[in-house]
């Protein structure tokens, strides 16, 4: 029965790191983004600096943390980046389910647009994986890795 064991414990071990070194070895989940701003979005691209895009679960408290670095990031630049902070917000939940207080926070940052993105739609255009994935377009609406 120990030997079981071992060889099971083994064989998940070998596959996990596989699987860790061949993920890492192909593109991320997120080279799937668009590589521009398409006219699908409702995202508006400024022609005289970089836009980026926050994707984001208004009620997930892991979200918190990209707010905050969204707000140093703004302060930093100061006018030269425009961006926008995407909340989903699923098909049946109440008027103002998304108004959180990440909303609020989102909100209050200079130079941010807080847009609701009803049903996931741009998420999915995105193809947004997870609350809090940021992509950030050049000028020209490019994709910038």
């Amino acid at each position: 029965m120990l030997l079981v064991c071992v060889l099971v414990w083994f064989s998940l071990v070998a596959t996990g790191l596989w699987l860790l070194f061949a993920l890492r070895e192909h593109p991320h989940c997120c080279s799937r983004v668009t590589t521009a701003v398409a006219g699908k979005q409702r995202i508006q691209p400024a022609r005289d600096h970089s836009t980026l895009v926050m994707l984001a679960h208004p009620h997930c408290p892991c979200t918190k943390a990209s707010i905050g670095e969204l707000a140093a990031i703004m302060a930093h630049c100061q006018g030269r980046l425009t961006a926008y902070v995407l909340f989903i917000k699923p098909e049946g939940f109440s008027d103002d389910w998304e108004e959180s207080d990440l909303w609020q926070a989102a909100s209050r940052i200079p130079g941010v647009k807080v847009l609701i993105d009803d049903n996931g739609d741009e998420a999915r255009l995105f193809h947004a994986a997870r609350s809090g994935q940021t992509v950030l377009y050049d000028s020209q609406g490019h994709l910038n890795l």
